[in-house]
């Protein structure tokens, strides 16, 4: 009788403990929520919580529980020293061969392409010399200057177009002042579709050019430290799922709207550059 207890009794615990330790299960698919801490940094405030929400929706949406640990602003160069040591998780950049070769891209783009497509913020007297610009040859002839931060890909993509251009050391958000001072032989600063309305209605002392699309085949992506493939992987996975739902075209409409409608881009002259 005391053998037989002492079995019964074994049988319920075994079975208690197979109930606590056994993934419970929905269909064919196992529910094992997983928990993703990310440091994350941006390099201005314009746009990053489009990023940011992207990132933790795309996540959240494929079965994870996410904790963002915002860390403030940050120029790239220390962007990119953190990520080398840990501190931040992920970057988001236009994609370069050369940042290719430093970090992990997330092979999904962010932005459909919209950072690629470009107008300009102007000091608002500048309208009519752009007024006279139909395309690249103009815009060389006229010896009009842009401006852009240090290490900037833009940068080599006017370079390799023979536009002229000026870098600007440390901060980028300086450029700004700057172009509006006209202290400095700048012309414009060359904007995404998906940044400049933000920008200009925070330098109320520039406008948007009124007639000029410069366009180049491009995207920004997030990129992760070299060695750190999971979490490749596991955004990669999240994202292409983001895109299969809706979920991306439904922030990229919450965010920027129809730009459009916004910046009456199909009515602009389109300047067309080519890539390194």
């Amino acid at each position: 009788m005391l053998n037989h207890t002492i079995r019964i009794s074994t049988f319920i615990l075994i079975s208690i403990l197979i109930t606590l330790f056994t993934p419970q299960v929905k269909g064919t698919e196992t529910e094992i929520k997983k928990t993703i801490n990310l440091n994350i940094s941006s390099r201005s405030d314009n746009n990053r919580h489009y990023y940011i929400t992207l990132l933790k929706q795309a996540l959240l949406a494929d079965g994870y529980h996410v904790n963002i640990n915002y860390i403030g602003q940050l120029t790239a160069n220390r962007q990119n020293k953190y990520l080398y040591e840990n501190q931040i998780s992920v970057i988001w950049r236009l994609q370069t061969p050369a940042r290719d070769k430093q970090f992990l891209r997330v092979n999904v783009g962010l932005t459909n392409g919209l950072i690629a497509q470009r107008v300009l913020l102007i000091r608002p007297q500048s309208q009519k010399t752009f007024n006279s610009i139909n395309n690249k040859s103009d815009l060389i002839e006229q010896n009009l200057t842009a401006a852009f931060g240090e290490n900037w890909f833009d940068s080599e993509i006017w370079r390799h177009n023979k536009l002229d251009y000026v870098e600007f050391l440390g901060d980028s958000q300086k450029i700004f002042s700057m172009l509006a001072s006209g202290r400095r032989k700048i012309d414009y600063f060359s904007r995404g579709v998906n940044e400049v309305l933000g920008e200009a209605k925070q330098h109320p002392d520039l406008t948007i050019e009124k007639n000029l699309l410069i366009c180049y085949q491009n995207d920004s992506y997030f990129y992760v430290k070299k060695d750190n493939i999971a979490l490749k992987k596991i955004l990669e996975q999240a994202l292409i799922k983001a895109k299969e739902s809706g979920l991306y075209d439904k922030l990229l409409a919450q965010y920027w709207g129809d730009l459009n409608t916004q910046l009456d881009l199909d009515s602009r002259r389109k300047v067309i550059l080519e890539m390194p």
